[in-house]
């Protein structure tokens, strides 16, 4: 995910993170997530400072943060493992702390928690984990359904969510592909937390419910409890917090779905196009009308026409990548997130092609 309207990234949560590392003295420390690096460079640092080692683990890392890693390669406070979380873990020992920000599924969150548990040791147990609240902390989010076992996997979609529906609408919150119904059990994050606490009374959750929620698990018995607990309490469970949270997301989710409807209305006011003519058009008509437009910089009209082709030739993929760059030439970034989104619910094959072919693109436009 990347949204300037959006704050999402377990690194908003550094300045409460670190504080807990540091009374815990912990030294070598995993990160499960890399995503773009945001919060991998603080904890590199800090790992340096302490003497220790940051692990980072992630199949699918952006470029920045192979961009980082590749220049820490030989140094002893970094190590970057290219692989998911459960096939990573079991490698590991010795182990002071754990920031899990990968899969947001109940199979992968809690198998991750019962290896960390299995490798322990005597050492207490320390982990931070992202996304305990709404949207994943009743409902199952897949990267990559494949790696979920067919027993585990719920009916999932590309559609979108919103507050207090525990199904799906089509505009909505897109975070890849989710499960069709929120709720119930084995679904979700806190749901996967919550069942592998049940066995283990000797520790201890509080959650920060803001950015999606952070669940902090760590034993009642370590020595460094007292402290721990205190760092935290300004914050777990604050119900100041909570309304925030929800007030945010509720203000996301009205962006989103204005952004819907005005993609869903053509836009014949301002261009003076009819959808009827449109519709009248053959998909080879509106293909090349639609480049004309948009050698000429006219790229509302040539929106219109893209999208007249992506609703009479659904299976053209030249059609939605059209879409996708009129909304970013016009600067409409979360419209054209929604067209591609809404491309991936037809054909969800296309992931791979329509990331290199997006990416490709925004690299033309910048130059």
């Amino acid at each position: 995910m990347n949204d300037d309207l959006l704050l999402y990234s377990m690194s908003t949560f550094r300045d409460l993170i670190i504080p807990v590392l540091e009374v815990a003295k912990a030294r070598r420390i995993v990160e499960v997530g890399a995503e773009y690096g945001a919060f991998t460079h603080d904890l590199c640092a800090y790992a340096q400072r302490q003497g220790g080692q940051l692990i980072t683990i992630d199949p699918e890392p952006q470029p920045a943060a192979l961009q980082f890693a590749a220049t820490l390669s030989n140094a002893p406070h970094f190590r970057f493992i290219k692989a998911t979380s459960l096939e990573a873990l079991p490698q590991l020992d010795e182990i002071d702390a754990y920031l899990l920000d990968g899969d947001h599924n109940y199979y992968t969150v809690r198998n991750e928690l019962e290896l960390i548990w299995q490798r322990r040791a005597s050492r207490p147990f320390l982990v931070f984990a992202h996304d305990v609240g709404w949207p994943c902390s009743r409902r199952d989010m897949y990267y990559a359904e494949e790696r979920i076992p067919a027993e585990y996997r719920h009916p999932s979609s590309r559609e979108g969510v919103v507050l207090d529906n525990p199904g799906m609408v089509p505009w909505g919150f897109r975070i890849c592909s989710v499960a069709r119904q929120e709720g119930g059990p084995k679904n979700g994050v806190l749901t996967a937390i919550e069942d592998f606490l049940a066995g283990h009374p000797d520790l201890q959750l509080d959650v920060v419910p803001a950015v999606f929620g952070l669940g902090v698990i760590y034993s009642k018995d370590a020595t460094w409890y007292s402290q721990a607990a205190a760092l935290l309490a300004p914050y777990a469970n604050n119900p100041l917090l909570a309304r925030l949270e929800r007030n945010r997301l509720k203000l996301y989710l009205r962006v989103l779905e204005d952004a819907y409807h005005r993609s869903a209305t053509p836009a014949a006011a301002a261009t003076g196009i009819s959808e009827q003519n449109l519709a009248a058009l053959a998909p080879e008509q509106l293909r090349l009308r639609a480049k004309e437009l948009g050698q000429r910089g006219a790229w509302a009209e040539a929106s219109e026409h893209y999208r007249a082709l992506t609703k009479t030739a659904p299976h053209a993929l030249d059609g939605w990548l059209g879409r996708w760059e009129c909304c970013t030439r016009q600067g409409h970034d979360t419209l054209a997130d929604l067209v591609l989104d809404e491309a991936l619910e037809l054909h969800p094959e296309w992931l791979e092609t329509l990331k290199d072919m997006a990416a490709a693109q925004t690299r033309n436009l910048s130059n």
